[in-house]
């Protein structure tokens, strides 16, 4: 399965019949992702969390590791890749997709109670609006077996 990031286009991922579909996701979502299967499986045990951290923790190591280096030294640079590219996984299988779906619905969930506990800070609660909106456009279009 392979991985890789390339600029963000519309729409998702078309397989041709038969094959499993791929993901495309902008780095952004894939981070709160891999943050969202880190932080529960740091709680406890969870199947879904666990199937997303064997599938993808190489990618995610690796994108982790060159954000926080454009963080320290090249800001544009780090806002380009978080919001203009994507993480592309190849061959997508249903059980994965139903793990993204998990997860991510999770880190939705979580940001509401965000937004309803701390509505103060506007440049915040606008940024978190707009991720919420833009992970329910995702969990929409999963791909699905």
């Amino acid at each position: 399965m392979a991985r890789q990031r390339e600029p963000r286009r519309p729409g998702p991922g078309r397989a041709e019949a038969g094959a499993l579909p791929d993901l495309r996701l902008p780095v952004w979502q894939f981070v709160r992702l891999m943050v969202q299967v880190e932080e529960t499986l740091a709680q406890r045990p969870d199947p879904a969390a666990t199937k997303l951290s064997k599938a993808w923790s190489d990618v995610w190591s690796e994108l982790d590791a060159e954000l926080a280096g454009l963080g320290e030294t090249d800001s544009q640079a780090f806002a380009d890749l978080m919001m203009d590219q994507e993480v592309v996984l190849e061959a997508v299988s249903p059980d994965l997709s139903r793990a993204v779906e998990q997860l991510l619905t999770r880190v939705v969930r979580t940001m509401r109670a965000s937004l309803k506990v701390a509505p103060k800070e506007e440049q915040r609660a606008e940024d978190l609006r707009f991720e919420v909106a833009e992970l329910e456009k995702t969990l929409k279009t999963l791909p699905t077996a």
